[in-house]
């Protein structure tokens, strides 16, 4: 369990990633966690590489996978 990305992430990047299966736009994710978009898109970023992808869609592929 511990070289599974997911269980890496910290408590609010689990956070981001399930907000971001539940369809939000970056807008609206920064609107919700109270950081801009640009803010948003760093942390995507930042999580994104944490699990090995390379999209928005991969993520949430991996975050329903790993559930």
């Amino acid at each position: 369990l511990q070289s599974d990305p997911i269980h890496q992430l910290t408590r609010r990047e689990k956070a981001l990633l399930e907000a971001l299966a539940n369809g939000l736009t970056n807008k609206e994710l920064g609107r919700d966690f109270d950081i801009s978009t640009n803010t948003v898109k760093y942390h995507l970023s930042n999580l994104f590489e944490k699990l090995g992808v390379t999209s928005r869609t991969q993520a949430i592929a991996y975050y329903f996978k790993s559930r």
